[in-house]
């Protein structure tokens, strides 16, 4: 499911196509949009790609064929703004291990908040 880059030793997900020859990676280390930190778990949902984040308490959206960055869901502070910090209010996630989609909800593994946590 995830892969260290092992030229520079930064996290990465790797994307193998089935009518593809060769995999392609996205990501890399850091906080910024497209950028991973710990990646722990994956979702395919329609043309979408969720990716769990631990380090940077959030999911990561991705376009499926094109891997460009969409969006993040559950980094949201308490005051509505995006932060890099975990945490337990609405919105807020705190280390996610784990993410699943069905229908238009995303359900997340909130470990250190011991909840799922449920997006539409």
């Amino acid at each position: 499911r995830t892969a260290a880059d092992p030229g520079v030793g930064r996290p990465a997900v790797s994307v193998r196509r089935p009518w593809a020859s060769r995999q392609t990676a996205m990501g890399g280390l850091g906080e910024a949009d497209g950028e991973l930190q710990d990646p722990q778990d994956l979702c395919l949902h329609g043309d979408e790609l969720y990716v769990a984040e631990w380090g940077n308490h959030r999911i990561s959206v991705f376009d499926k064929t094109s891997l460009a960055f969409l969006r993040h869901i559950g980094c949201g502070d308490e005051d509505g703004s995006e932060g890099g910090e975990g945490g337990s209010g609405p919105g807020q996630l705190d280390q996610p291990c784990g993410v699943a989609c069905a229908g238009e909800e995303v359900f997340v593994c909130d470990t250190w908040n011991h909840r799922i946590s449920v997006f539409d």
